[in-house]
């Protein structure tokens, strides 16, 4: 039963019942394999309130441009913390190593650190921005998108790069710096992504009016990406159009069959089911 804990905290796999909640006995629960943190035994530690976060997530951003002008400066240091980093092209001088290694790199503390992620999941490094920062890092900045956003490392129009997986929009669906569209044809999802925006038609237009009306009910300037449900059938032209109009905010594109999330939210209600039940009392004697 601790994999299964394990397995239940820490991978986006798991997950609760379509526009439900997850379960009392599993809130808090930290992955199996994991160590404790400071933070995680800090009595009375309070979450930041969702101002806070706004304010934490607009000094933390940082668009392409603006990297590409800091390029040259000794003193920024690009950190490449996705897990399996593909090559970046020639001139790009970066250092590759997990998130959890940065705090402990003192040497970075006077530099300006840039997270270089995978454009996936993106509210980890916005944290890990906001943690450094209040432990003693000068200047700690995210690259919006990552890297397959970056035009400067040869990425940027890679479609493969922005395909979500089931898991992987229904993780994404569950951030509320995000915003979720769908596309006309993709009714079947609105009960299982009930936070989720129609959208009228594929376009920019449409695409920009969605993005100002959830910066208008939110009040926020900063939205960390945009979780596109579309068809496999949509033309890949469409989508690169809205695409290049929300820049430099990402778009992530689902186009996976309604069926196959369908069962994945099955499979996470069978997870949530099992660790909720607990462990069976062992005979005695065992």
């Amino acid at each position: 039963m601790l994999c299964l804990a394990g397995l239940v905290a820490g991978s986006a796999l798991a997950g609760v019942a379509p526009g439900g909640t997850m379960p009392e006995a599993l809130k808090g629960l930290n992955p199996a394999s994991s160590m404790c943190k400071r933070e995680d035994v800090l009595a009375g530690a309070a979450a930041p309130s969702p101002a806070a976060v706004t304010r934490r997530d607009a000094v933390c951003a940082l668009s392409p441009a603006q990297l590409d002008s800091m390029r040259s400066d000794p003193r920024a240091a690009l950190i490449d913390v996705r897990n399996s980093p593909l090559p970046l092209p020639e001139g790009i001088a970066t250092m590759v190593m997990p998130l959890s290694a940065v705090r402990t790199k003192a040497f970075l503390r006077d530099k300006t650190v840039v997270l270089l992620g995978n454009g996936r999941m993106e509210r980890e490094l916005y944290e890990a921005c906001g943690a450094l920062l209040e432990q003693g890092f000068a200047r700690v900045r995210v690259l919006q998108g990552g890297v397959p956003n970056w035009p400067a490392a040869g990425r940027a129009g890679d479609t493969l790069s922005w395909s979500l997986t089931a898991a992987e929009l229904w993780a994404e669906s569950q951030s509320d710096a995000n915003l979720v569209l769908l596309s006309t044809r993709r009714a079947g999802l609105r009960k299982q992504l009930p936070g989720a925006v129609d959208l009228p038609a594929l376009t920019p237009d449409a695409a920009r009016a969605a993005v100002k009306q959830w910066r208008r009910e939110r009040k926020a300037a900063h939205l960390s990406a945009v979780v596109l449900a579309a068809m496999p059938e949509d033309e890949d032209e469409a989508v690169q159009r809205l695409r290049d109009a929300l820049h430099p905010v990402p778009v992530l594109v689902y186009t996976e069959n309604d069926s196959t999330y369908l069962r994945q939210l099955v499979q996470q209600q069978t997870v949530w089911a099992a660790q909720a039940r607990g462990p069976r009392k062992p005979a005695c004697g065992l």
